[in-house]
């Protein structure tokens, strides 16, 4: 441990089950993001007051199918004026009436799927599934999306004690919900306007490891992710989680100038072949980049590489260890 504070953060990810299907909340109070069938919500808000605020962020189904109502039985052949679909676990196509009575007509199926409008409803219904089941994944990656708006100091700003800057980054801390598991130490001081953190990351074997994807016609599959995309999505995730904190970090005090994140993973010793702490990178985060708006749509590993830093990334994907910085070197 090289800093006085030492907070460890728990899981915080919730899987909500309601008839529209799967969604994954992730975030604490005053601040968290909704993912599910209906896209990517922004919930904020200010604990204690009741005052709440709900932004849609985007939408995985475009426009929203009308319920359909009871209609006449069609005769044989023609087509219903009211179509109802879903699909089965495989990712099947279902077509029903506007009386829910299944239609498996093979002229009028075709008919149906050679309209516009039938094919759009189709492929929105797959996508919708396909982020469902991508849900957890994208909790995962898109951490850094969650990252705080922070501004510019106004004008004189008093000076606080280091603990009391402190106390404020341990209370949001330990309220922080997250869909993994990590260790932080930390110590403000005040005089250099920097917070310096050593970040316990998780591993790459926490991330899930299979995703769904669409076939021809439809169908739908898991498949195992490459070890590219692992590591794509690992990067993502730990950089993620760097920018997301420096972020919240600053936002806890004007006078902080600048956040030096160095985060670490477990690596098992080649000679001892015992666990020990290797670090993948260290970045020294300037408050300026982070007031700018917008970029949290960034990618958090280039955000990163806009700074003093030192990583090792290799052709790869794989994160080198490197010797990350101490108060000396700054």
């Amino acid at each position: 441990m090289r800093f006085r504070k030492s907070i460890n953060i728990f899981k915080g990810i919730k899987l909500n089950f309601s008839k529209s299907g799967v969604s994954v909340t992730v975030g604490g109070r005053g601040v968290s993001a909704n993912v599910g069938r209906n896209g990517v919500f922004l919930n904020t808000g200010i604990p204690g007051t009741g005052l709440y605020d709900r932004k849609k962020l985007f939408d995985f189904n475009g426009p929203k199918e009308e319920k359909a109502k009871p209609a006449a039985r069609p005769a044989a052949g023609r087509v219903p004026d009211q179509v109802q679909l879903d699909l089965a676990e495989d990712g099947s196509l279902l077509v029903y009436d506007g009386d829910g009575a299944p239609i498996t007509s093979p002229t009028v199926l075709k008919r149906l799927k050679a309209m516009p409008e039938f094919q759009a409803r189709h492929d929105a219904l797959v996508q919708s599934r396909i982020d469902d089941f991508n849900a957890v994944t994208q909790a995962f990656v898109n951490i850094g999306a969650l990252s705080a708006d922070v501004e510019a100091p106004h004008g004189f700003e008093l000076r606080e004690s280091d603990e009391a800057v402190e106390s404020r980054i341990e209370a949001w801390l330990k309220g922080l919900q997250l869909p993994i598991d990590f260790h932080v130490d930390f110590e403000y001081d005040g005089e250099a306007g920097m917070l310096m953190a050593d970040m316990d990351l998780p591993e790459i074997e926490h991330l899930p490891t299979r995703e769904m994807v669409a076939l021809a016609g439809g169908r739908l599959k898991q498949k195992d992710k490459s070890q590219k995309e692992l590591k794509q999505e690992y990067a993502r995730c730990v950089f993620g989680l760097g920018m997301f904190c420096a972020s919240h970090f600053f936002a806890q005090s004007p006078r902080m100038e600048s956040v030096l994140i160095s985060a670490y993973t477990q690596r098992r010793d080649a000679k001892t072949g015992e666990l020990r702490d290797a670090y993948i990178y260290s970045v020294l985060y300037r408050r300026d980049e982070f007031e700018k708006k917008g970029y949290q749509a960034e990618d958090p590993e280039a955000f990163a590489c806009r700074f003093r830093n030192r990583m090792n990334k290799t052709a790869a994907g794989d994160l080198k260890e490197i010797v990350p910085y101490g108060p000396a070197d700054l």
